[in-house]
């Protein structure tokens, strides 16, 4: 029995100091933070909306639920807007690299990566303590009305005449 005792205690021993580690290993991501931006017709800020997605894949956002996500917040205040651009604040550190970038000052945005095409968006692992800072940013552009309001109509001026024969 004693040493029964003696086995378990070293195990409750490593949990209890494996768990002072935990906030440093990296995890997969199950919710991320939107962050919305909307820019007015004279380029300056009108509001910002946040909201919280929880995602259907871990560490990914699938194409349609971009889409999803665009379209829903396109029109804001009775006013419709256009993307600008959407970037991606995934801080996917290894745990063992956290000491060098706090204290490099040039790697500070490192994490911050601008998201070129509506396709799937692909996040990495993140460390535990860092989950609540990975951010989709997506900033939204009042669309300009058009002064030109007529229409252009192309007019083809090389027709050609089949005619048919009849006999």
């Amino acid at each position: 029995m004693e040493n029964d005792d003696l086995d378990i205690q070293w195990i409750e021993e490593f949990e209890r100091v494996e768990s002072d580690y935990k906030s440093f290993y990296t995890e997969k991501i199950n919710n991320i933070k939107l962050n919305y931006v909307y820019i007015n017709k004279q380029d300056e800020i009108e509001r910002i909306k946040k909201d919280v997605l929880f995602l259907s894949q871990e560490n990914h956002i699938s194409r349609e639920e971009m889409i999803k996500i665009l379209k829903s917040q396109m029109i804001s205040s009775d006013k419709k807007y256009s993307v600008l651009f959407i970037l991606k604040y995934n801080i996917d550190i290894d745990p063992q690299d956290v000491t060098f970038y706090l204290k490099n000052e040039k790697d500070k945005n490192a994490f911050l990566h601008i998201v070129k095409n509506i396709d799937d968006v692909v996040l990495n692992d993140t460390i535990n303590m860092f989950q609540d800072l990975n951010n989709i940013i997506i900033i939204f552009n009042e669309r300009k009305e058009s002064l030109n309001k007529t229409k252009k109509v192309l007019v083809n001026s090389k027709r050609i005449h089949k005619s048919t024969r009849r006999s």
